[in-house]
């Protein structure tokens, strides 16, 4: 997985416009505007787009990272996870946690593999 560049400044950007903060701001400095709303400076507005910049690219490090690990399903074929899955979805068992979750990651393996 590359880094691409252009995806992370676009959810940084997403992200910062979602920010309220971006927008405007209560000022808390002494005088007769004390805690009415404002708008942003462009300065405050370049920290809120720094802050989320940051995120973003630690948000697509992690990706990366988890992208890395292999699965340990990666080695059990494809029709022996169909029928584990429906195996579990058959059973009578009530589905706990534990097996629904099981079957998550089942699913979420056959996707992969789909896709």
């Amino acid at each position: 997985m590359g880094i691409d560049r252009a995806a992370i400044l676009r959810r940084a950007w997403a992200w910062a416009k979602a920010d309220a903060a971006f927008t405007w701001v209560y000022d808390w400095t002494p005088g007769a505007t004390y805690g009415q709303r404002r708008a942003t400076t462009a300065a405050e507005r370049r920290a809120v787009f720094a802050k989320h910049l940051r995120a973003a690219w630690a948000n697509h490090k992690a990706a990366v990272t988890r992208a890395a690990v292999p699965s340990p399903l990666a080695l059990v074929a494809t029709a022996d996870l169909r029928a584990e899955v429906v195996t579990l979805e058959n059973s009578d068992a009530r589905l706990g946690w534990a097996r629904q979750e099981r079957i998550s990651t089942l699913r979420r393996e056959l996707a992969q593999r789909a896709a």
